[in-house]
């Protein structure tokens, strides 16, 4: 009896050992943005620092066009000045009253345009209902267009490639960053785009297309218990708060929450929360970007990123001089060095020579002794006979 207690209880022990790692292995990865986005912002950094060792170049420069006073572009802007002053990037602000015009804006992006220390042109959205988005970001030079809408608005989505000189939107290359930084491959997943509009989905979907993904496009008024439940990867741009649900997902699923919605003026005011209920649905995800300190973070990093990418492109001149001036400086180096080892290596030769030499003439000379003793021996023999 005290055996089979024993053997019980061992088996039962072993059993919720076994449970426990099981748990353990199904928790989810909670995306750290915050911590992606520093290491952007670092290697940023390194690279404005590399560059401006070599070349006697101004800084990047930014310059920031700020319509009226909402609370939320207030907060957004100071957000992405601060990661500029963080990685060695200037920001110019222009701040205009809620009043005023299209015409007004414009002939400030036509300004910006023409001068040469400015590398980027960013437009916080949204504009007062007096000024078009469309209208003002198209009048952006397209080598100055950092958040890359200008391509939204014209293209219409019909072709996009994430590998070419213009920028990406900021929000669709942080979410594709983050799938690099995990090593999660899209080819041949099921990805679920919630949300088609120009600025995130629609741009999104389409790169994740030319990536070998099976993009399935649905907005919030689709049946989301049929257009979820087979998502292999789920991204979610709505804007509707808490619209997906665990229940409607498979186990396993990677979740890429971009909504962002203030609270009710029942909960705590100071938090925020994304399309996604993180409570269920992270029960079933293998990974998820949380509301805030997901994909928030990452894009700011990427919008400095297609800061510093612009400048260069706009300095690619003088850079790229600089580069050639390393690599022949580097060459005649190499060629010295190679000529000294030769000269070093042919110095040893002789050296070697100079030695063998010596001992030859040494083991002559010890020779010709040895061949004078026997000599005087044998004449020494002769005398005696």
């Amino acid at each position: 009896m005290f055996m089979k207690f024993t053997i019980k209880t061992t088996q039962h022990f072993l059993n919720v050992i076994k449970r426990s790692f099981t748990v353990q292995a199904e928790q989810p990865i909670l995306v750290n943005g915050n911590k992606i986005s520093k290491d952007v912002l670092q290697k940023v950094k390194e690279r404005i620092l590399s560059i401006r060792e070599r070349v006697n170049i101004r800084e990047p420069k930014l310059a920031i066009i700020l319509v009226g006073n909402a609370a939320d572009s207030v907060s957004y802007v100071s957000v992405k000045q601060r990661a500029c002053k963080r990685v060695g990037v200037q920001s110019e602000l222009i701040h205009l009253p809620e009043t005023a015009t299209q015409k007004e804006v414009i002939q400030i992006v036509e300004d910006l345009n023409k001068r040469e220390d400015v590398d980027s042109i960013l437009t916080q959205l949204p504009f007062p209902a007096q000024i078009s988005k469309t209208i003002v970001i198209n009048q952006i030079e397209p080598s100055k267009d950092v958040d890359g809408l200008q391509r939204c608005f014209l293209t219409k989505q019909l072709i996009w490639d994430d590998h070419n000189n213009r920028a990406l939107p900021c929000t669709p290359q942080s979410c594709l960053h983050i799938l690099d930084t995990h090593q999660i491959d899209v080819k041949g997943k099921q990805v679920v785009m919630l949300g088609k509009g120009l600025l995130v989905g629609s741009p999104l979907g389409a790169i994740l297309l030319g990536r070998g993904a099976i993009v399935s496009m649905c907005d919030k008024k689709s049946d989301l218990s049929i257009a979820l439940k087979d998502a292999d990867i789920l991204v979610s741009a709505t804007g509707v708060r808490k619209l997906v649900r665990g229940e409607q997902l498979k186990k396993g699923v990677i979740v890429i929450d971009v909504g962002c919605s203030r609270p009710l003026p029942h909960e705590d005011q100071s938090s925020i929360v994304g399309d996604v209920e993180l409570e269920s649905v992270i029960l079933k995800a293998s990974l998820i970007t949380p509301v805030p300190g997901g994909v928030g973070p990452v894009t700011v990093s990427m919008l400095i990123q297609n800061v510093v990418n612009q400048w260069e492109r706009n300095n690619i001149a003088v850079i790229s001089k600089a580069l050639c001036e390393d690599i022949r400086k580097q060459d005649r180096e190499n060629i010295v060095s190679t000529q000294k080892k030769q000269q070093f290596n042919n110095d040893q030769i002789q050296v070697d020579d100079i030695k063998e030499n010596v001992c030859e003439e040494e083991f002559g000379d010890q020779q010709q002794e040895k061949l004078n003793k026997i000599i005087q021996n044998s004449k020494k023999d002769i005398q005696i006979q």
